[in-house]
């Protein structure tokens, strides 16, 4: 580690040190009229040594990034209202071309309408980037981008639900819409514009007060606004069927669990369609009340970067979180993930860990440093890299 984030660490902690009298965590909000206002916003110092994820001459950077946020909230008997802003800036010490700002904008309701419905409502604006060395610059692409791939996304989702909360039937159902449009790099990256629309039913019931059984349909359809190189649409429908399981225990152990099979169908016949099983998992297992190991697994199909029709992906993570006092905590986690591309022959192990020690010194600071290793081995070496970052964080609110 260069003696300059060195320095910069030890300034940044002697600011902590400095305040520590006033420090906190959790965010106040300011009254104005109709609204409550939240401002936040975190600092980090991190370097990271292989910033373009290369299998070799690698290329590190010392990066500052600050991300400031604020929301209004408003509430009308049990109807509810918010805007926020989430920002997301960044400083590479070494390797200017890759600073960026990104903007995230929301606005969401939440309707109350009767003991039986409630109705929520999205909607986003999001202008962000893909890091050289991820997206569809992955492998030796990095080095032919001058920037990084910055896009402008805009989504919506509608969601109801029937059933009162004890009831012993219920059902929801949810539509959503994505399109992403990329701005720059565009020899490139124009292949990768297109639009997501998709749906969710589910029906559930209940086996037991803290159980409950439910089944899952759902679909989207995938169309690109610009053909690959090869010529070959990869336009499609999706379409998922599940069933799985919610509990929560004594607040020991909570999760949900649920199975189905998912198949994707290319509007090119030369693409051939695909028929995988996938599964998603969440467990929390709490015991002690200090203590809680997270668990969560999932297999399913992701829209190919560049290389194949499209990916089955699966991943595996676990997480412990531990509060050694109200203001001490840590985080130790590890994931694997493996991801293979149909219609051609790459495949990837992809491994990850990260442990993080966090200080809540008030209300309205807190203080967390952390390590982070990440490691993808494909049987194509161009897209093999390991590297490591470590970071010192500083989150304030009012």
């Amino acid at each position: 580690m260069s003696a300059r984030i060195v320095q910069t660490s030890l300034c940044l902690i002697c600011v902590v040190a400095s305040n520590s009298l006033f420090a906190g965590v959790q965010p106040a909000a300011i009254d104005a009229g109709p609204f409550k206002v939240i401002p936040q916003i975190t600092t980090k110092l991190s370097h990271n040594d292989n910033i373009f994820n290369q299998p070799d001459q690698e290329v590190s950077s010392q990066i500052i990034s600050l991300n400031p946020s604020v929301q209004f909230l408003a509430q009308k008997d049990a109807n509810s209202y918010s805007l926020t802003y989430a920002g997301d800036y960044a400083l590479y010490f070494d390797s200017g071309d890759d600073n960026y700002s990104d903007h995230n904008f929301n606005a969401d309701a939440f309707l109350d309408l009767g003991t039986r419905n409630d109705v929520s409502l999205s909607a986003g604006l999001k202008k962000g980037h893909d890091n050289r060395g991820t997206g569809s610059s992955e492998g030796s692409a990095a080095l032919t981008r001058g920037a990084p791939d910055e896009f402008d996304e805009v989504s919506t989702v509608v969601g109801w639900d029937f059933g009162a909360k004890d009831a012993r039937f219920g059902a929801s159902l949810s539509a959503d819409y994505a399109d992403i449009e990329y701005q720059n790099n565009r020899l490139e990256t124009q292949f990768r514009d297109r639009s997501d629309l998709g749906y969710k039913l589910r029906v559930s019931g209940k086996v037991q007060p803290k159980t409950s059984l439910f089944v899952e349909y759902g679909g989207s359809d995938v169309e690109y606004d610009t053909l690959p190189i090869n010529g070959i649409t990869l336009d499609s429908d999706q379409q998922q069927v599940s069933v799985g399981v919610e509990w929560q225990v004594t607040g020991k152990t909570s999760g949900s669990v649920k199975f189905g099979q998912t198949d994707k169908n290319f509007d090119a016949a030369s693409r051939g369609d695909g028929t995988n099983s996938s599964w998603e998992a969440e467990v929390n297992w709490a015991p002690r009340t200090y203590a809680n190991i997270y668990f969560t697994t999932t297999r399913g199909i992701r829209e190919t970067n560049g290389t194949g029709s499209f990916i089955d992906a699966r991943d595996y993570s676990v997480s412990w979180v531990h509060d050694w006092s109200s203001y001490l905590h840590t985080t130790v986690s590890a994931s694997k993930g493996m991801d293979e591309y149909e219609g051609d022959p790459r495949e990837d192990d992809r491994d990850d860990y990260s442990m993080r020690v966090g200080y809540d010194f008030r209300r309205w600071l807190s203080v967390d440093i952390g390590y982070s290793y990440q490691d993808r081995d494909s049987n194509d070496d161009t897209f093999d890299y390991d590297k490591s970052s470590i970071f010192l964080s500083m989150d304030l609110a009012l």
